[in-house]
């Protein structure tokens, strides 16, 4: 099943719009995949405020932990080699 959600794109669109919930704006889409060895017809729902808000958590700790390898690669930037890997 989670191969099946995470293949699945579902636009933003008045076509794809189920409803609006106390906990954001819900989109469906039909797909049909393998699931338990057969192929099975399935709808697949994203809620879209959840899914904004995972991708803004994941891109500001990518943030960070980019600014930490630049900062330790000018730190490191003329260690010998033994050393950056002592490290």
């Amino acid at each position: 099943m989670k191969n099946i959600i995470d293949k699945t794109d579902i636009p933003l669109s008045p076509e794809t719009f189920v409803h609006k919930s106390r906990t954001g704006h819900i989109y469906a889409k039909r797909t049909t995949d393998l699931l338990f060895d057969k192929k099975r017809s399935v709808v697949v729902y994203i809620n879209q405020e959840r899914r904004t808000s995972k991708i803004n958590d994941q891109n500001e700790a990518l943030s960070f932990i980019g600014e930490e390898l630049n900062a330790l690669s000018e730190m490191g930037k003329d260690w010998p080699e033994a050393r950056l890997h002592d490290f």
